[in-house]
């Protein structure tokens, strides 16, 4: 693999600090290694100059995305359903996530053809809108739905003028387990595509990606933040705990949080040098089940307002969340900057990659 190594001047902290960082000096398809995350790669593409498509693996992530920007526009694809990655294997064995492959839909055929012109039509009035505010395409589409907005964009004859972005690439390999198919149609279609760039802060080790032909030809660019700048490379301080099980640690923690006992933490102000002590009074606990979310939330008694489950929302989850816990509680969503997070966010896998938090003190279990 053509390894090429990128090194951050020094004093940047976010990739839009960076003047010549611009894909018109990369090769026109490779992979990028940022490193490191939460550096502003994805605002960056949003806010930069460029015609741009961005790809995401999941729904939740564009739509976060989507809240603080509301100027780009959002692929909404009807048949695009959420793949349940935060599926019980051990519980939930039937079925795949992705809807079972006999049941087959009398009115598919129209209801794809409607669901295609309908996107169209948004596309359309939305290079419209670009061409007379004099502002960049912005177009935001999970790996399923892309095929349609390169369509659609071929159709209008414009799409060669458009960079792809596959953000957070190293699903394509891991979601294969649950939609093998849709992934290698996926980089079928990339395949023909000339400006692709597939980005990640945790790309896949080399060694597999020197195994797939898909990967194993292009430019691997890495970006170096720290020798130029060894102190802009900040480690987190993470408690390795043991525990029984899931759910006697979250009941310890929902305990202490509930009676204030809050975890506390020294941080230094990056600009003025300040030492200041931080109270936690937020606690961002990631748990990859439904039913053990439910389980915690439900035996601590946690009410709807105390409590945020960010999952994939598919209608069995949502089923099984109003089943067990009532009508009131619902799949939430990222609060956006300036929102008070609620006391408790439970996570699954769903929003692990790239989901923009802004809590100043959560504590992440």
């Amino acid at each position: 693999m053509n390894k090429l190594i990128l090194e951050v001047p020094t004093g940047i902290r976010y990739i839009s600090d960076w003047e010549d960082f611009d894909f018109e000096n990369f090769p026109d398809k490779c992979i990028i290694n940022k490193q490191l995350p939460g550096c502003g790669f994805t605002e960056w593409c949003i806010r930069n100059h460029h015609p741009l498509v961005l790809c995401s693996p999941r729904k939740m992530l564009l739509q976060n995305k989507f809240d603080q920007h509301p100027e780009v526009f959002l692929v909404r694809n009807e048949l695009d359903q959420d793949t349940e990655t935060d599926k019980d294997l051990n519980k939930d064995t039937k079925g795949n996530g992705i809807g079972n492959k006999y049941d087959v839909d009398p009115d598919l055929e129209s209801k794809t053809s409607a669901n295609f012109f309908r996107i169209q039509n948004e596309i359309r009035d939305y290079i419209e809108y670009c061409q007379k505010s004099n502002q960049p395409m912005k177009i935001l589409v999970t790996y399923d739905s892309y095929r349609i907005v390169r369509d659609i964009l071929c159709m209008e004859g414009i799409f060669n003028n458009f960079f792809t972005v596959i953000d957070e690439f190293q699903t394509i390999l891991h979601d294969s387990r649950f939609k093998s198919g849709t992934e290698l149609e996926f980089m079928s279609i990339l395949n023909q595509v000339k400006k692709t760039y597939f980005v990640s802060a945790t790309p896949m080790l080399n060694r597999y990606l020197d195994m797939l032909d898909e990967f194993k030809d292009l430019p691997y660019l890495e970006l170096d933040w720290g020798i130029k700048d060894p102190a802009r490379i900040i480690k987190p301080n993470l408690k390795v705990l043991s525990m029984k099980s899931v759910g006697s640690q979250a009941e310890e923690i929902i305990k202490k949080y509930k009676e204030g006992k809050f975890e506390k933490a020294i941080r230094v102000n990056d600009s003025t040098g300040e030492i200041k002590e931080v109270i936690s009074d937020e606690a961002v606990l990631y748990v990859n089940s439904v039913n053990h979310i439910i389980s915690i939330i439900k035996r601590n008694g946690l009410l709807p307002e105390e409590v945020n489950i960010l999952c994939s929302n598919t209608e069995n989850n949502q089923k099984k969340i109003w089943k067990r816990l009532g009508k009131k509680y619902n799949i939430g969503s990222v609060p956006l900057r300036g929102i008070k997070p609620k006391m408790f966010t439970f996570c699954t896998r769903t929003v692990y990659l790239g989901a923009d938090f802004y809590s100043p003190n959560a504590y992440t279990v």
